[in-house]
């Protein structure tokens, strides 16, 4: 009976950390896959950019830097005219005179991206994203694998519960009171 017991309170407990561990890597697998989505919605945004925009040349003439925010502005030329424009991108290691290349709408010269920070950007994303998936993958399968084991546990024990049963003879034997020995024969006085 104590071994019933304890076979219970593990089968239980190995359900209860398989479902833990899958819970877990869903979490980890669903922020995961966010970040996938995402920097394939940059990756295409990118590539619209670098078709559609207008590459030129700037110069980063402002950075602002607060602790809510960091921002770059460039300015460049367009069609003789000097625009300024904030970037869509910021890095540390920016500078106020810092040449780059950035691409601008033509439809909309003030509109513009700066490729290079949006494709680091796009690769920390992919990064992150892949890393986190991987995390989650490891925990679900563990958790799967765990849960699978303790449900073929249960039903082997139980399985085995049935075949140790006592077996009910009654059927084999009448109840007579002239049988007193459950019909092996006459009876005996």
């Amino acid at each position: 009976m104590a071994t019933s017991q304890n076979n219970t309170v593990v089968k239980v407990a190995g359900s209860v950390v398989g479902i833990a561990l899958v819970l877990f890597a869903g979490i980890f697998l669903f922020i995961g896959i966010v970040f996938l989505i995402l920097s394939a919605v940059f990756l295409e945004v990118n590539k619209s950019h670098a078709e559609n925009y207008i590459p030129t040349e700037a110069v980063i003439s402002e950075i602002r830097i607060s602790s809510d925010s960091s921002d770059a502005y460039a300015t460049y030329v367009v069609d003789g005219k000097k625009l300024k424009a904030k970037l869509d991108a910021y890095s540390s290691d920016m500078y106020e005179g810092q040449q780059i290349e950035i691409y601008y709408n033509p439809e909309n010269p003030s509109d513009v991206t700066y490729l290079e920070g949006m494709r680091i950007f796009t690769t920390v994303f992919t990064i992150v994203g892949v890393v986190l998936t991987i995390v989650g993958l490891i925990p679900l399968i563990i958790g799967i694998v765990i849960i699978v084991k303790c449900n073929k546990k249960a039903k082997a024990q139980v399985s085995m519960a049935d075949e140790m049963k006592p077996a009910d003879y009654s059927d084999r034997y009448t109840n007579n009171d002239d049988d007193r020995y459950g019909g092996l024969g006459e009876g005996i006085e």
